[in-house]
């Protein structure tokens, strides 16, 4: 991806954020703006829960309901888990 992409897509997001403070209303469309732009098969956001501390798919893009109902992690557990943890 070029600068200009990257740019772009960052615009784009920008405005999707500023449409709404509700969190879940704009995390569809802000992967349907990173699956335009980019060559994206399948994408995940995940949220952590703090009172369970279980990371969740919150939203998802080109993976099933069944899927994103299967998408729960601890930290540490799996990558995602390790992403979460770790920060890296």
């Amino acid at each position: 991806m070029i600068q200009a992409d990257a740019l772009q897509i960052l615009c784009e997001i920008s405005k999707i954020l500023d449409e709404t403070e509700d969190l879940k209303k704009i995390l569809h469309p802000i992967l349907d703006s990173l699956a335009s732009h980019a060559p994206v098969i399948r994408g995940a956001i995940t949220l952590i829960n703090r009172h369970t501390n279980e990371i969740l798919i919150e939203s998802a893009f080109g993976l099933t309901d069944d899927q994103k109902m299967r998408g729960r992690y601890r930290m540490g557990e799996g990558i995602t888990g390790q992403v979460v943890k770790t920060g890296v």
